[in-house]
């Protein structure tokens, strides 16, 4: 089975095959040296025509540059307002904590002491306004 000879294939034209020459190897010419044969003179006409193109190229490298400015001058500013609203939040709560601690039942007890005032342990009396 391995010495078998394979199969002829009948789809494959012998003919057409026989009938296409040989490809001739095509000259490979260096891209430098196409390069350097350039003409890379300009003339007026063809200035002319791009000018658009660059004027808008230009218009759009403004619009690109200015936005950058814009986009880091936002950045800083935020950077800058997250700084102070940290600030402010430590102040808030340094604030708030004493502010409950001053407004504690002993620490008003002990304030109105100081200015001669005694707590009422007794019963509250309604007092009423004569008409």
């Amino acid at each position: 089975m391995q010495n078998q000879p394979l199969k002829r294939n009948y789809y494959k034209n012998e003919e057409a095959e026989a009938a296409q020459p040989e490809a001739t190897p095509l000259i490979q010419v260096s891209f430098w040296k196409t390069f350097a044969q350039r003409d890379f003179r300009l003339d007026q006409e063809l200035l002319f025509r791009a000018m658009p193109y660059f004027i808008y190229a230009a218009f759009l490298g403004l619009i690109y540059i200015a936005n950058r400015h814009y986009t880091d001058r936002i950045v800083r500013k935020v950077i800058t307002l997250r700084m102070e609203v940290e600030e402010l939040r430590v102040d808030y709560i340094t604030l708030k904590s004493d502010f409950i601690s001053k407004n504690k039942e002993q620490e008003v007890a002990k304030k109105a002491k100081r200015i001669g005032l005694v707590e009422n342990d007794g019963v509250k009396v309604k007092i009423e306004k004569e008409k």
